[in-house]
């Protein structure tokens, strides 16, 4: 994303407002239904798609922190929902892994795995069954 006065400024960080309408622009889906999130200035309408799609959930509170930075956890998440990418859970639970930083008990734990660790895996009624780690 570009700002209005033609600038890209690429040491910036990137706001999830911003990297939510990326998103929303890369995958070029439209809703069946439409959820008005009342997100408001230049990328509102793009949120509102990106809630619709399941893109994003939002935190508890239901509040999005468009303004926020989006981190490694959060664009993991939303890039495996947007390919369409769930974990089988229960051999992700079996294995481990070269994590130090993170643990099971994280809310993104099986999000980053299904996105950092290569495996093999078919699809059994939409879902990802494992084949293989290949560490």
């Amino acid at each position: 994303m570009g700002s209005k006065c033609f600038l890209h400024r690429p040491e910036n960080e990137i706001t999830r407002e911003e990297l939510i309408t990326i998103f929303v622009l890369y995958a070029n889906r439209q809703p069946d239904v439409l959820v008005e999130t009342n997100a408001e200035g230049w990328s509102n309408d793009y949120i509102d798609i990106a809630v619709s799609i399941g893109y994003v959930v939002g935190y508890p509170d239901g509040s999005l922190h468009l303004n926020d930075p989006m981190t490694r956890a959060h664009s993991t998440t939303m890039i495996n929902r947007i390919f369409n990418c769930a974990f089988d859970k229960e051999a992700v639970s079996e294995q481990e892994f070269p994590y130090t930083d993170i643990t099971e008990v994280h809310w993104a734990y099986m999000e980053i795995v299904e996105g950092a660790v290569t495996h093999n895996y078919i699809r059994v009624n939409g879902n990802e069954k494992l084949i293989r780690f290949d560490f």
